[in-house]
């Protein structure tokens, strides 16, 4: 027997085993693909080897044609072959590359019947013999097909498949099949094909020896998937160990396993589910009986879930009570998973149940608890919110959310901080940290968006919170608004500063008088006297003139005197009382400005107590002062009365009036004035004004009066007592 027959025989022989025992191993477990396509594999690469022997056989040129052509059937079943074993056990290459290379592949086997006397061939001419292994063997002589180089190109396109599916694998972390599987398929294809091309296109006279260098490759996949079959004894061994300590764990945790089986509508379940569900060992488990343990008002709930399972994605997931026999109820935690048959049909429901009974208690004790404390802070008056361990805000209370006008879950973790005002964020921030860090007490104040949009300012007061065996759980905190304090803050502090500088400003203006007028008069006079005293006219009547020029002189230094005074403290007030001291100076101020002023009283005591007087009198003072200086009206009415143990002061003009708002915010002095003045003696100021309009000045100083002094037809003040 020569090489040739012994070598080819051992090949073949030893692929047809292999591919016996693999197509069995599919045949037991039809899910095994892998397996069937290496049975291919196998079964392709002997046949290819039969091939070649019968190409190194033949005696002529029709012989050699007749094996060359059917060679290529083995050939194109080992290319799609493999394809499918590097898609089927690699789990790589890209798909539409596998169905180019079938597609090719498939193109040359056709042309291969259909073009010239094979694919490699358009005609060959006579046989020659070769010595070959000590022995001679046939080699075609003729013209080369061009069509050869679609199979050629689909043994080039099936090694970039292989390698791009190695470099996946590679990347993956599988590097044994990257190099063992992947790169012996890309070596052997690439030697084996380089070799035939050679050979059919003349280059060397020898025989086509390509299922030699795939031997390899079959040997290599056999190895990888006896592996596989070795692990699986492995596993189905770990199993079992698995299952007997699952048993265990699942007597010791009081799980009970239960199986449905959907087709003969029958149940099994282990003891501890038995027990569970209130059943005997003796009792049999009928679908009836499980259906009337259930809670009724958990029945249709469970229904539902069970039929969902079956007819979505198999997982069943449930919390449902049953009510045992003896009337008491047990909460039960059910998990369950559904079996579908190849046609996709519902077959069986594995599942494991437990009692969950004592955390459900315990739910519903924490649920009453958390709803006691929600209920309280959500009543109560301030902004209250919780942090974890983590820094991280878990709860705001009703009045935080109403103050913000966000949800809860906008607020959670920092959220929260998106309303904090940028210029207070990082002190806020810092001092938050700081006193996390140091677990202790902390007060800040910064500013928060409101819902509307605007910023106020809040106390905020945090403090540790501690579990009873000392862990750190967070923190919990109150805020309060602080915004009319701060602004109250603010305008006293601003109105301390604008009354030093309106002081400062008054004493310049009198010291400005007091310098340019009444001393510049009084040294003019001085001079006068002295040149009078120097040289005295002569004559009686010249005398008598000149001092009566230095008489009106006087008279005229005594009464600004009397105008200074009377500005810094008006003794009208004392001496005659508020009404009689209102009515001297608007009759005083409307000849000074040319102004029509109208007074009325109705009804005003005697006396008014001093402080109430001088804070009247001071408002229409300044209100009178803001008409002259501000409004440009020619007229104004003051009215003096009094109702319900109440002075009643009003001052209208018909001047250009104003916008209280905007003169409140850029911070009036006078309208300051006014309103801290009535405050002091427990009144209260109300200012009316558009502009165009003209403005009106209310004001309202309680008292208790005993007599009132009213006005007569005539205008003349007189004395009346109350009815």
């Amino acid at each position: 027997m020569s090489w040739v027959t012994v070598i080819w025989s051992m090949v073949a022989s030893a692929c047809l085993t292999l591919a016996f025992v693999h197509g069995l191993v599919w045949w037991w477990r039809r899910d095994a693909w892998a397996n069937a396509v290496f049975a291919l594999t196998a079964v392709a690469t002997a046949l290819l080897g039969l091939g070649e022997v019968w190409m190194m056989r033949a005696g002529t040129p029709e012989q050699f044609a007749t094996a060359v052509r059917w060679t290529h059937v083995p050939a194109w079943a080992l290319v799609v072959a493999l394809v499918g074993f590097v898609r089927l056990y690699l789990r790589a290459g890209r798909p539409s590359l596998a169905w180019t290379i079938c597609g090719v592949r498939t193109l040359s086997l056709g042309l291969n019947f259909l073009t010239g006397v094979n694919l490699n061939y358009r005609e060959i001419t006579a046989v020659r013999q070769v010595p070959f292994f000590g022995e001679q063997v046939s080699v075609g002589v003729g013209t080369p097909n061009s069509w050869m180089l679609v199979g050629q190109l689909s043994l080039f396109l099936l090694m970039v498949f292989v390698a791009d599916a190695g470099f996946t694998v590679w990347r993956q972390g599988d590097r044994r099949h990257a190099v063992g599987v992947a790169g012996g398929i890309v070596f052997c294809a690439l030697m084996g094909g380089v070799q035939s091309m050679l050979v059919f296109w003349g280059v060397i006279a020898a025989p086509i020896i390509a299922s030699l260098f795939y031997v390899p490759v079959v040997v290599a996949m056999n190895i990888e998937l006896s592996r596989d079959l070795l692990r699986v004894t492995q596993l189905a061994h770990a199993l079992r160990e698995s299952e007997r300590r699952m048993t265990l764990v699942t007597e010791s945790a009081k799980l009970g396993i239960w199986i449905r089986d959907l087709e003969r509508n029958e149940m099994w379940a282990t003891e501890e589910w038995r027990a569970l569900f209130g059943f005997t060992k003796l009792d049999r488990l009928d679908l009836d009986l499980y259906w009337q343990r259930l809670h009724p008002e958990d029945r249709e709930m469970v229904r539902l879930a069970q039929t969902k399972a079956i007819e979505g994605d198999g997982r069943y997931e449930m919390e449902y009570r049953v009510v045992l026999p003896d009337g008491r109820m047990r909460w039960i935690d059910s998990h369950g998973r559904v079996e579908f048959n190849a046609a996709g049909q519902a077959i069986l429901v594995r599942g494991v149940s437990r009692d969950i009974s004592v955390r459900k208690r315990s739910e519903e004790a924490l649920r009453e608890s958390e709803g006691r404390f929600r209920t309280m802070a959500d009543t109560a008056p301030v902004m209250i919110w919780i942090s974890g361990a983590d820094k991280l805000c878990t709860f705001f209370n009703k009045g935080w959310l109403d103050f913000t006008g966000r949800t809860l879950e906008q607020e959670l973790g920092n959220g929260w901080a998106e309303g904090v005002h940028r210029k207070d964020f990082d002190g806020c921030l810092k001092a938050y940290m700081n006193s996390f860090d140091a677990r202790e007490l902390f007060t800040m104040e910064y500013r928060l968006r409101r819902s509307d949009g605007e910023y106020r300012w809040l106390l905020d007061m945090g403090a540790p919170r501690f579990s009873p065996d000392g862990t750190f759980l967070g923190y919990i905190g109150s805020c309060i608004d602080i915004t009319e304090r701060k602004l109250a803050e603010e305008a006293a502090h601003g109105l301390t500063g604008r009354l030093i500088q309106a002081v400062e400003e008054e004493r310049m203006r009198l010291a400005r008088e007091l310098h340019d007028d009444l001393s510049q008069s009084l040294a003019l006079l001085s001079v006068e006297l002295e040149m009078f005293g120097q040289d005295p006219p002569t004559e009686p009547a010249k005398i008598a003139a000149r001092m009566e020029a230095f008489s009106t002189q006087v008279k005229g230094l005594s009464s600004e005197v009397h105008q200074l005074s009377y500005e810094l403290h008006p003794a009208k007030l004392e001496q005659l009382g508020l009404v009689a001291a209102v009515h001297g100076f608007c009759k005083e101020f409307a000849l000074v400005h040319e102004m029509a002023i109208e007074f009325v009283n109705r009804d005003v005591p005697l006396p008014v107590p001093g402080d109430a007087a001088l804070c009247l009198y001071r408002i229409a003072q300044e209100a009178l002062h803001n008409v002259a200086k501000h409004s440009g009206g020619t007229a104004a009415k003051v009215e003096l009365t009094c109702e319900e143990a109440q002075l009643h002061l009003v001052v209208t003009d018909d001047g250009a009036g104003f916008d209280p708002h905007r003169i409140r915010a850029n911070g009036s002095l006078g309208l300051v004035s006014m309103s801290e003045r009535a405050r002091f003696v427990g009144g209260q100021v109300t200012i009316e004004s558009h502009p165009g309009a003209g403005t009106r000045v209310e004001v309202r100083v309680p008292i208790a009066g005993a007599r009132v002094l009213s006005s007569s037809p005539e205008g003349e003040l007189e004395m009346a007592v109350p009815r």
